[in-house]
């Protein structure tokens, strides 16, 4: 997915957003003690929410940044979580069964006629039902 095909939320919606993480700063720096910076963040929410409420299409700038960072932090995350779980996860679970000698994808050589499974030569009725 390229960033151009992602489709922004509305200008609105990004105000009333960010006004309530600015509002839930601004209460965790009142309920630490830092009456100054709360003072501050919560003067921000202020302006964010007549912003919004007045004129919200010069949130458009702002919101197009914040889709781009969330963006770039998804792409970075979604690697390295997977990273995480193919080192972690899979990568012991595959040296493991390679140690204990148990091959599940039949990489090894075998010298036969037919690399074809064998199936008894008349399936029931009763063997066709519940497959999946």
């Amino acid at each position: 997915m390229k960033y151009s095909e992602i489709k922004l939320s509305s200008n609105r919606k990004f105000g009333s957003f960010s006004t309530l993480i600015l509002l839930l700063v601004a209460g965790y720096c009142f309920w630490i003690d830092h009456i100054p910076l709360s003072v501050v963040v919560i003067t921000f929410a202020i302006s964010s929410a007549i912003i919004t409420a007045i004129k919200d299409s010069m949130l458009l700038h702002p919101n197009k940044a914040c889709h781009m960072l969330a963006y770039i932090m998804a792409k970075i995350a979604g690697t390295f979580a997977l990273g995480i779980l193919f080192f972690l996860i899979f990568t012991p679970l595959a040296v493991t069964m390679r140690l204990s000698g148990r091959d599940k994808l039949r990489l090894k050589p075998i010298s036969t006629e037919s690399f074809w499974k064998t199936k008894s030569p008349n399936p029931t009725k009763g063997s066709f039902k519940t497959q999946f």
